[in-house]
């Protein structure tokens, strides 16, 4: 059986795995739709915007990266405070006319008293400095203690094209929302599967939050700050029924996905996160044919 849990930080799928293209948004975009990114994820008084370089802490663990930082430059004697924001990433989405859709992705800085100096300490794929747009509507209803706890989800919010909005909140519903004060942030959970289930949903849906699509299957749950472990259910039982009959077969893990797929498949593709995601599959390959 394989424990599992939700990162400390929501990171929507990575676009390869939605099969759109992703990139970080640079001044010449912001200045561009500075107004439309500003009212969407800022609040008047804000600071500006600024180019910040990557730090080399795990992506998915921005809030503890930023904490351990805290400690690190108080320890020194440096006068600091935690900055939230947003990374914004510019969306390739097909068929787009007149609209540039857009994710802004929860993050968070250090920024240095003395000098007014903001330090990151989160690894950016790319590598190289991104604008970050410091914003007091980032998880508004956590204080500074809870937040750099990393035991809360934090949504993204996605903005321009609107059918590319519909389909990512009906898609990933728990790492989406419209605004940052419907992208509430929300405790991490917790599942108990057989290690074959989780590969299942790995090779499945990929990209998407393994806890989350278990929840929606049917798996059961449970808050990471309950020390009790999720108990078995029926669903749990049959595919821990299936996966033994294969390994008593000698059988592959291809063996195990095939078997799983007639049990697992059907009750994924009737969620609405399927449908939606059939969806997005569909316009890609209309897109690349036209």
């Amino acid at each position: 059986m394989k424990r599992v849990g939700a990162p400390p930080v929501a990171i929507a799928p990575k676009p390869e795995d939605r099969n759109l293209k992703e990139r970080l948004a640079d001044r010449e975009y912001y200045n561009k739709y500075k107004k439309q990114l500003y009212q969407s994820l800022c609040s008047p008084g804000d600071p500006p915007p600024r180019l910040v370089k990557p730090g080399k802490g795990p992506q998915n663990g921005v809030c503890r990266n930023v904490d351990a930082g805290l400690r690190a430059l108080r320890a020194c004697g440096r006068a600091c405070e935690l900055v939230r924001g947003w990374k914004v990433l510019v969306i390739d989405f097909p068929n787009t006319i007149g609209h540039e859709s857009w994710r802004a992705v929860p993050h968070a800085v250090v920024r240095e008293v003395a000098n007014d100096v903001y330090h990151c300490f989160t690894a950016e794929a790319a590598g190289k400095q991104f604008l970050f747009l410091p914003s007091s509507r980032v998880a508004s209803e956590l204080s500074d203690e809870v937040f750099l706890s990393g035991g809360r989800v934090l949504k993204c919010v996605v903005g321009g094209n609107p059918q590319y909005v519909q389909i990512a909140e009906e898609s990933f519903p728990e790492q989406i929302g419209r605004t940052p004060e419907l992208a509430c942030s929300y405790e991490t959970i917790k599942t108990h599967l057989p290690s074959g289930v989780m590969l299942w949903i790995e090779r499945t849906c990929p990209g998407l939050d393994g806890v989350e699509v278990a929840k929606e299957l049917g798996f059961p749950t449970a808050s990471v700050s309950d020390p009790v472990t999720p108990p078995k259910n029926e669903l749990t039982e049959l595919c821990l029924s299936i996966l033994n009959s294969v390994i008593e077969t000698n059988g592959s893990e291809e063996d195990m996905m095939r078997a799983l797929d007639p049990v697992l498949k059907p009750i994924f593709q009737n969620t609405k996160r399927g449908r939606c995601l059939w969806q997005l599959r569909c316009e890609q390959e209309v897109s690349e044919r036209g």
